[in-house]
């Protein structure tokens, strides 16, 4: 009997559980729900007896049918974040970043962190070991960055031992034992920046693009070893970070396997069907860019003063390594600056980088190559060199790609005008062109000079025009007067149309000179020509000749340059 009773309750209980859930009835309904029958007796067999009587006295709904679900109101509150934004940034968010920005410990001064132990860290770079590797490239990469007072950095000069190490280091990841292939004399077709991210963009859009086993990927029996690719990529950026010390220049730049290692591993090779590989068997073409890019600006700090030839004049021929660098240093240049859509003047080139406004630079790639080349072509032996070394077919292909980046129409002088980096731009293609003009063979700048469909004496001479006529302000009118004058000096060159190396000053004395009148002797000294600008004496002579502020041996290439002898 009690263990009926327990079980009345427990489902009365359950009834009066389910009646709750129901939000259409009135909460009467609830109490109708229970089974007052089912209470436990309060004693007694009286108390048994009253409750038959209790339960008929008051009659009970019927109970819902089985299987019939009942209706229930479900509100559906969804997880919110209230965010004070501006534009959909959060700006308190950010602002409590920046306090915490600030709180936080500057990185340490060089001088801060104690001595160095190089023998201990050139053995664990020695060593090969995973662990060691990590931590030697890891405190390199740290060394590099350091800057104490005065801008000084490591100074890997006085660690010859621990830069040969990560020398060999790097060429044993990179090529394993395979030696360095010489490069073909004829000169195949120079690989441009954009052709490389093209195939990369081209190789990640095919299907199942991740799951490819592509040049470069990590081979799964290294287990947890880094990636080779990785390993070469630390390095290139270490010796990038070295690079910007003042103190390490001089070292860096006569490094006898530096730039030669720097360069090779920014090596192309095309397949038989036209697939772009690295030369190194570590690097993806990913990796490659990278690699490219931390090279051309390592030359901007080192092209200044390297030296591909230590004898002045070059009376002997140049060592195979010096052709070597010479050669893969003009190729590497000129693949950021030869692409036939990007080779187009400043107005075209500043709407395709999409930011058509005043405050818009060069591509910075771009304007690096140019720094690059203009700093390494200018003394007369590296010229000499690059002359030996690199193809008559690359010399005019680079040649003719900045004659279409000039400026000829009255948007591009706007902007020339106006801004001081498209400026600077436009005086390193000038530069760039002397350069190639004089280390030129006498061939290519008769061809060069004959070219019709490039119409060089017309472009120079518009250029001219427009930068020394009319020019407002005195300091613009000196900044555009420098770019004139480069102009009529690549065009007296060509003009000439001699071997500028076989001169009386090539052979002994005085070096080549870099300027206006290189091969004069004595400053009465006759200009000679063909005519070139025969045909414009009007503008040559009446308009350019005839300003006040004119160089006079300006004046004198002028002149030689409108008359014939």
């Amino acid at each position: 009997m009690e263990n009926e009773n327990r079980k009345r309750k427990a489902s009365a209980e359950d009834d009066v559980k389910r009646a709750r859930q129901k939000t259409m009835e009135p909460p009467d309904a609830l109490l109708s729900t229970v089974d007052r029958s089912s209470a436990p007796p309060s004693g007694g067999a009286s108390s048994s007896s009253q409750a038959p009587s209790a339960a008929m006295a008051r009659p009970q709904p019927p109970p819902p049918p089985r299987g019939q679900p009942q209706r229930r109101k479900i509100e559906y509150l969804p997880l919110v974040r209230d965010v004070e934004s501006a534009g959909g940034r959060d700006l308190r968010v950010i602002a409590e970043e920046h306090s915490r920005l600030h709180t936080r410990h500057v990185l340490r001064d060089i001088n801060e962190w104690g001595n160095i132990d190089v023998e201990a860290l050139t053995m664990s770079l020695r060593s090969r070991i995973a662990t060691e590797l990590s931590y030697g490239l890891t405190t390199l990469t740290l060394l590099s960055i350091m800057r104490g007072q005065g801008s000084s950095g490591f100074p890997i000069g006085n660690c010859a031992e621990l830069m040969d190490e990560v020398l060999d280091l790097v060429e044993e990841v990179a090529f394993s034992e395979e030696g360095d292939v010489p490069d073909n004399t004829e000169g195949p077709k120079i690989v441009t920046h954009k052709e490389l991210v093209t195939a990369i963009l081209d190789d990640g859009n095919q299907p199942f693009a991740p799951l490819a086993k592509r040049q470069g990927t990590k081979p799964p029996e290294l287990g947890h070893k880094q990636r080779p690719g990785d390993i070469v990529l630390a390095v290139v950026n270490i010796m990038r970070n070295l690079s910007v010390v003042p103190d390490n220049y001089e070292y860096l730049a006569r490094h006898n396997r530096l730039l030669d290692v720097m360069l090779r591993l920014c090596g192309i090779r095309r397949q038989e069907h036209g697939e772009l590989h690295a030369v190194s068997p570590a690097l993806s073409l990913g990796d490659l860019v990278a690699v490219r890019r931390d090279v051309v600006y390592l030359f901007i700090n080192l092209g200044g003063i390297t030296q591909l030839s230590t004898s002045v004049p070059l009376t002997s021929a140049p060592s195979p390594i010096a052709l070597r660098i010479a050669r893969r240093s003009y190729e590497l240049i000129a693949s950021f600056l030869v692409e036939d859509s990007e080779a187009v003047t400043p107005a075209l080139l500043m709407m395709q980088i999409g930011v058509p406004t005043v405050n818009s630079k060069p591509p910075p790639l771009v304007d690096a190559a140019l720094e690059v080349f203009t700093r390494l072509a200018q003394p007369d032996t590296n010229r000499q060199v690059i002359a030996k070394a690199v193809p008559r077919a690359w010399l005019q292909q680079l040649f003719e790609a900045l004659v279409h980046r000039l400026p000829i129409s009255d948007a591009d002088f706007s902007i020339v005008a106006r801004s001081e980096s498209w400026l600077s731009y436009t005086e390193k293609i000038i530069m760039a062109l002397y350069s190639i003009a004089f280390l030129s063979p006498p061939s290519l700048k008769l061809e060069l000079k004959q070219h019709r469909r490039l119409g060089l004496s017309k472009l120079i001479l518009r250029l001219v025009k427009r930068f020394t006529l009319n020019v407002p302000g005195e300091q613009l009118r000196a900044w555009l007067g420098i770019c004139a004058r480069r102009a009529i000096e690549a065009l007296k060159v060509l003009d000439d149309g001699e071997d500028s190396f076989d001169t009386p000053q090539s052979m002994g004395g005085a070096p080549l000179s870099f300027g206006v009148g290189y091969g004069e002797v004595g400053e009465d000294r006759v200009e000679k020509g063909t005519g070139l600008l025969g045909g414009f004496q009007d503008d040559v002579v009446w308009q350019i000749m005839l300003q006040k502020d004119v160089d006079e041996s300006m004046f004198r290439e002028l002149e030689s340059l409108a008359r014939v002898g």
